[in-house]
């Protein structure tokens, strides 16, 4: 397909050329991916869920009756789609309005293909053989871990266990239903060398016809998440021998398993590519409610299908993705792609000193996810700032460290930061701006990033081993990582998103009189 814009080498901008609007309308759905969001009601409440279609503002959308959806599904056959994926939410919650779908996409275009996105939890033996009898159903099941504990803290319920998910899948592969296994990839949880074997392993062990690994997205609203971030290059490296490197295309390669049917494959979002690359790859987006919009991840654009002409709505949402091309070129609206952007964040560091209230408060709280990296301070190698690590400016300390993550040495990244330490309402805190990455735009190996700073008169002064736990708690909802320091538990930090959470973090403070704050940054006070 050829590109309709270019890259003006004055300006940098993106120019675009739209074809005329007869076709834009048909390359908008002919050949390509259609999904159907059918609810965005889930019963699980995955860790990384980045709400897919859901403008966060104007609520939930509201599951339509079966007709309106069926209307939805008529036009985009009408339009020449034969690509339908439906998906949440969970869909599976509208089992029955799912069958319809199948029977009519499938009596309208026997060609046409139905995909089924689902975390597998509600698939019963009725429903298989009712799907199986269409003949154009494929599942993609949602299955992030082999290891049980590793599942429940994922998918964040505990009703459906890792054990009966395997036994409905081994009912579907009886069904000759093709499917997927998806796992989201997140660092030192499931993407290590044993869990990725293990997940290889469940996959052959089901029927699964591939392994998709995919890359994390840490949204806006997310920010958090990025220390979970692993890239796929990353991941790569635990592929089991066997599998032979057969395909690439724009955002997914493919391995085939030299002993099996099994295929695996790691797969990115198109969104980390930006806004122009939607103009020469598309998914129409849908919802139950009959709107249309045109971008995957950025819904706050909807067009009404059901009332209006798809004809119409396609023009509009034309518009919309050239509009978000020219203003964001290679980037993402809503998409963070590297840590050193985030702007700032606030945390309040205490020393434990009585590990009984330590464990009171922990007994108060949730544990949901893991900590673990070491930090490689750096300072001028004339050393006339070795003696405080980083240098200091009035309340502002330059940090300038290595982080390397446990399982994902290969990127290690080079932080440069400036943290101010204030009181808040009585709280110390630090406050740090992550500088423009331009500066030091350096990831590697620890090894690679020390022999380069050295070139520059830089050496290492001090090495912080972080390893722990990250918690919820129970009452407040305060965010809170327990951590142990060069191997010893000594430290808990405390996240603040906003002014509102300090009198909620003062009254833990208050009750758990064995934490004693930090009056100067972390790396100072170890």
């Amino acid at each position: 397909m050829a590109k309709n814009f270019y890259e003006d080498s004055k300006s940098g901008k993106t120019i675009v050329h739209p074809p005329n609007e007869h076709l834009n309308r048909e390359w908008m759905i002919r050949g390509q991916e259609s999904r159907i969001l059918l609810t965005d009601r889930c019963n699980y409440r995955c860790l990384f869920c980045h709400g897919e279609g859901v403008e966060l503002s104007k609520g939930p959308i509201k599951d339509k009756d079966e007709s309106s959806t069926l209307k939805v599904v008529e036009k985009i056959l009408d339009k020449g789609c034969t690509d339908i994926t439906l998906t949440g939410g969970e869909p599976l919650l509208r089992k029955e309005l799912v069958l319809q779908i199948l029977e009519f996409a499938s009596n309208a275009n026997p060609l046409s293909k139905v995909t089924v996105t689902t975390n597998a939890s509600l698939l019963d033996s009725s429903w298989i053989e009712k799907a199986a009898k269409t003949g154009n159903i494929r599942l993609n099941v949602s299955l992030h871990s082999a290891d049980s504990d590793i599942y429940m803290r994922l998918t964040g319920q505990k009703v459906f266990q890792l054990a009966d998910i395997k036994e409905r899948l081994s009912q579907v592969s009886a069904a000759r239903i093709p499917f997927k296994i998806n796992a989201v990839a997140m660092r030192n949880m499931n993407m290590t060398r044993e869990g990725v074997v293990g997940l290889v392993d469940l996959a052959q062990s089901v029927g699964a016809g591939a392994l998709k690994i995919i890359e994390l997205l840490v949204m806006e609203n997310h920010e958090e998440l990025f220390d979970d971030f692993i890239s796929l290059d990353s991941v790569r490296e635990f592929i089991p021998k066997g599998f032979v490197f057969t395909r690439k295309n724009d955002r997914r390669d493919e391995y085939t398993s030299e002993d099996s049917n099994l295929k695996i494959e790691l797969q990115k979002c198109r969104c980390r590519f930006g806004c122009r690359s939607c103009l020469s790859h598309i998914t129409s987006c849908f919802s139950s409610d009959g709107s249309f919009w045109p971008c995957f991840e950025f819904s706050s654009s909807r067009f009404n299908i059901v009332e209006g002409s798809l004809d119409d709505a396609m023009d509009k949402g034309m518009k919309v993705l050239v509009s978000m091309a020219e203003k964001f070129g290679d980037q993402s609206p809503s998409l963070v792609k590297d840590i050193i952007l985030k702007s700032s964040k606030r945390e309040a560091y205490f020393f434990v000193d009585d590990p009984g209230q330590l464990a009171t408060l922990l007994s108060q709280s949730e544990k949901i996810g893991k900590v673990s990296f070491t930090d490689i301070h750096l300072c001028p190698s004339d050393g006339r700032r070795a003696s405080t690590v980083a240098y200091k400016k009035g309340r502002t300390f330059r940090s300038v460290k290595i982080r390397v993550h446990d399982g994902d040495r290969e990127n290690s990244r080079l932080v440069i930061s400036d943290i101010g330490i204030s009181s808040m309402s009585g709280i110390y805190a630090s406050r740090t701006m992550f500088l423009d990455p331009d500066r030091f735009p350096m990831t590697g190996s620890p090894e690679f990033i020390l022999k380069t700073m050295s070139r520059l008169s830089w050496k290492t002064l001090r090495s912080i081993s972080v390893s722990g736990d990250s918690y919820r708690h129970s009452i407040s909802g305060l965010t809170f990582s327990c951590a142990k320091v060069n191997g010893a538990l000594n430290t808990i930090c405390f996240e603040i998103m906003d002014q509102s959470q300090l009198s909620a973090l003062a009254k833990i403070i208050r009750g758990f009189h064995g934490l004693r704050p930090m009056k100067k940054p972390f790396f100072l006070s170890i």
